[in-house]
């Protein structure tokens, strides 16, 4: 999971496309307030 930001999202993506991650990859984009995040407390 990514802890990127809406403002960050375009180099997220180029990131994941230059380091050809083959998995998938998940990101609601709200950086540290990120669903996921908060249930697993990080």
């Amino acid at each position: 999971m990514s802890l990127d930001t809406e403002k960050a999202r375009d180099k997220w993506l180029k990131a994941i496309q230059d380091d050809q991650l083959p998995w998938t990859q998940v990101s609601d984009l709200k950086d540290w307030q990120a669903d996921a995040a908060k249930l697993y407390n990080v």
